[in-house]
């Protein structure tokens, strides 16, 4: 997945879109088990209070990241993972 900090599809509201390999000239779809997933920051509005999986937990992360204290992160980013990525 690659996250960016800038809107490349706005006439789509989701904000993780997943890309596939097919060729467009006969419609035909070379792999289903080969895909680029992008993920659209500026679209993923869930409060902290909202947030079910790890996926959202790390969008609210690299979103918010540059208001968040390293040092006094939320109760949900107390693993020690989000702390190293917050240093």
């Amino acid at each position: 997945m690659q996250p960016v900090d800038q809107m490349l599809f706005p006439q789509v509201d989701d904000y993780h879109l997943a890309f596939g390999l097919y060729d467009r000239k006969h419609g035909l779809c070379f792999t289903d088990r080969i895909q680029s997933h992008l993920l659209e920051l500026p679209k993923f509005e869930q409060r902290l209070e909202e947030l079910h999986d790890s996926k959202e937990k790390w969008l609210y992360f690299f979103r918010h990241t540059e208001t968040m204290d390293a040092d006094a992160l939320p109760e949900a980013f107390q693993e020690p993972v989000y702390r190293r990525a917050a240093k």
